[in-house]
């Protein structure tokens, strides 16, 4: 199977939540740090994580784990694309494909993430999905 990346969206503001997702509780650690071990146990290569908003607290739930690259966006206020831009900087030369996600999620597992990360060299060259209950789609 080629080489895929994760780009992980952790730089929002979390306005609406009230409180940064990231660092919520989920089965026992901080969503952030779910959201990368299922994506490592999905067999994606490199988990690139880009923080902005509290990221002096997020960076020990991620900095030194194994395929984890941290990247700060200091535009994150800008936009979402910013970020994107941000990470897209950091995807290793050899991966096929890069998976975005757009922020911690619990709704998102390793059997989710796998099938997302299961790409051909001549198939589909994006998939997108949401989750349920993001109205924002």
């Amino acid at each position: 199977m080629a080489a895929i990346a994760a780009l992980l969206l952790a730089a929002g503001e979390s306005r609406r939540m009230g409180t940064a997702k990231a660092l919520l509780s989920w089965k026992g650690v901080s969503l952030l740090r779910y959201q990368i071990e299922q994506l490592m146990q999905a067999g994606v290569s490199e988990v690139i994580v880009v923080m902005g908003h509290e990221a002096e607290r997020l960076l020990p739930l991620a900095e030194g784990a194994p395929g984890v690259t941290v990247v700060v966006n200091q535009d994150y206020r800008q936009g979402r694309t910013t970020s994107i831009k941000a990470g897209l900087q950091h995807v290793p030369s050899d991966c096929a494909g890069v998976m975005g996600l757009a922020g911690p999620a619990s709704s998102s597992n390793a059997s989710s993430s796998s099938a997302l990360a299961k790409l051909e060299p001549d198939g589909p060259r994006l998939r997108v999905t949401a989750s349920s209950n993001d109205n924002a789609w």
